[in-house]
This record gives structure tokens, C-alpha cells and sequence, in this order.
């Protein structure tokens, strides 16, 4: 990993793991000679959806000229289920709210997180 981020550092700047749980995560990985995703998702701190997301296209989608949506962005990261986004849709014809503020309303997921994600799709936007 050359110019990326550690996994551990990534999850945090997300907001998806605290120190603690990193912390625990590291001392478990030494202990167990496991990866430390791995170590995550088996303490239930982290989907396994949400792991192959950041090893496997967090990257691509930080270097992509194409443009994502803040939506399968979330989705992809196994962040919000297709059940969540649906409801989303009807609130937002009903209510003109946006995804942010129907996901915070709703405490699906913490502001900064939305904002990590957000400021990420921002970034590739104005890279291209």
C-alpha cells in the first residue's frame, strides 16, 4: 500500500470503527495471525460487505473518472440495505428530503460517515 490508507485508519476517518475497537482488533490480529478486516467482521463490528467494499473498490472508485452516487456508493459498501433504500425513495417523493437527511432522520448512519463518503465522490468529481 503505497499511497493508500491503512484499513484501520480508512474505517476510523469513516466513522464504521472506534480506537477501542481497533485497538482490540489489533491485539486479537497478532494473537491470531488473522487479517485485520477479518478480526472485524468475526467480532461483528464490521459486514463483511462493507470489508470486500474497502479492500476491493475503494480504490477504483477514489481513481474512477466516473461519477458515483452518494446511494450506490452506500449500497455498495453494504451501508444501506435495498429495503432502506426504497423507503428513502418514497420519503423523498413524499417529503423532498434528500438521502442525507433521510438516513440521519432515520440514524441509520452517523453525519460523519455520510460525510466521509460524500467528501470522497466530491474528490473524484473534481479530479476528472
Amino acid at each position: 500500500m503505497t499511497d493508500q490508507k491503512l484499513l484501520g485508519v480508512l474505517l476510523q476517518d469513516a466513522h464504521l470503527i472506534s480506537d477501542f475497537q481497533i485497538q482490540i482488533a489489533l491485539i486479537d490480529q497478532q494473537a491470531y495471525g488473522m487479517y485485520l478486516g477479518d478480526v472485524l467482521v468475526l467480532h461483528g463490528w464490521l459486514q463483511q460487505e462493507t470489508l470486500d467494499f474497502f479492500l476491493h473498490q475503494w480504490n477504483y472508485l477514489q481513481r474512477s473518472h466516473e461519477e458515483f452516487s452518494l446511494e450506490d456508493c452506500l449500497q455498495s459498501a453494504g451501508l444501506l440495505s435495498e429495503q432502506q433504500l426504497h423507503f428513502i425513495r418514497q420519503e423523498q417523493v413524499r417529503t423532498h428530503q434528500n438521502l442525507r437527511q433521510i438516513v440521519l432522520q432515520q440514524r441509520w448512519l452517523k453525519k460523519q460517515t455520510l460525510d466521509f463518503f460524500e467528501a470522497t465522490i466530491m474528490q473524484t468529481k473534481l479530479v476528472a
